[in-house]
């Protein structure tokens, strides 16, 4: 499996991020301290969600034995019952991992500045921009940024 072997290689990685972090010299430099350290983090997640991965294969895998080699049908039941939860979680958490393997933006941390303008359209232009502003503004509100509007230029009608 594919996904297995990049779980591997992310593991293996994270082993060598822990023994970097151990070394006393790393945090003589800040920027090679800065970029390690979110580099663990990054691949703790991943390596979380690895083990439960594991986890639920071998779950899988223990459950089916079960089935096929116990004589009691209640067992078997609930072998079969633990087979078919575990069978539902699995593409969930494939998916998961699949995204967090998508290696972070290092422009995520960086500041932006917007720039919302109204072109032809006249008023219900205008009137849209406004509304741009307004979700744009909730939305930073929600996910806990800052922002600071540095010029805005009202219409007659309200809208920017």
């Amino acid at each position: 499996m594919d996904l297995l072997k990049k779980l591997d290689d992310c593991a293996a990685r994270y082993a060598e991020v822990q023994q970097l972090i151990m070394d006393p010299n790393l945090v003589k430099d800040p920027k090679k301290y800065k970029d390690t350290m979110r580099e663990n983090v990054y691949l703790s997640e991943i390596c979380s969600l690895y083990e439960e991965y594991k986890k639920i294969l071998q779950g899988i895998k223990d459950a089916t034995e079960m089935i096929t080699a116990e004589d009691d049908q209640d067992m078997k039941e609930m072998a079969r019952e633990e087979l078919k939860e575990l069978e539902e979680r699995k593409p969930k958490l494939e998916e998961d991992i699949k995204l967090k393997l998508i290696p972070p933006d290092p422009l995520d941390e960086k500041n932006i500045m917007l720039e919302i303008r109204s072109a032809a359209g006249g008023d219900e232009a205008s009137l849209f921009v406004r509304d741009l502003w307004e979700m744009y503004t909730h939305l930073a509100e929600r996910k806990g940024w800052k922002t600071e509007t540095m010029e805005a230029q009202e219409t007659e009608v309200g809208g920017f």
